[in-house]
């Protein structure tokens, strides 16, 4: 059975979209990467401020470490796979709305993870990790 679908390729793409959709993905996951293991230590930080600071084990930063690198790399890929689907070549009339509605919904599982991340980033910071008392009763590591 032959699908009417066509196949994506670097000729479909564009040769300069292609390299273009790879670099800006690599350069996304690592900023993301980067920012969000800078904003867990930030975080960490602000918790001294109300109680006393929040001391990881190594296993545990070492799996919050390879959580938002894999998470980096998702987001990164998104982001590539967004600019690939922005060409305009198309050889039937659903491709436009179809390359749309792939940008569509992409950009926005994009925005929707930072969303989540950021607030639950920041409400387990401030709320639980920063209260008196805390003593590792949220363990993401060994419970979950």
């Amino acid at each position: 059975m032959k699908l009417s679908k066509n196949r994506i390729s670097i000729e479909e793409i564009g040769h300069q979209r292609f390299l273009f959709g790879l670099v800006s993905g690599l350069v996304t996951a690592i900023c993301l990467s980067l920012f969000f293991n800078y904003s867990k230590e930030m975080l960490r930080f602000f918790t001294s401020m109300n109680a006393d600071l929040l001391v990881l084990s190594k296993e545990e930063y070492l799996f919050y470490n390879y959580f938002y690198s894999a998470l980096s790399c998702c987001l990164g890929l998104s982001i590539t796979i967004s600019i690939w689907m922005g060409n305009n070549n198309h050889k039937r009339k659903k491709d436009r709305l179809y390359k749309r509605q792939t940008q569509a919904n992409i950009l926005l599982y994009f925005w929707v993870t930072l969303l989540v991340i950021s607030r639950f980033s920041s409400v387990l910071t401030f709320v639980l990790y920063g209260t008196n008392g805390y003593d590792n009763q949220l363990d993401f590591v060994n419970d979950y």
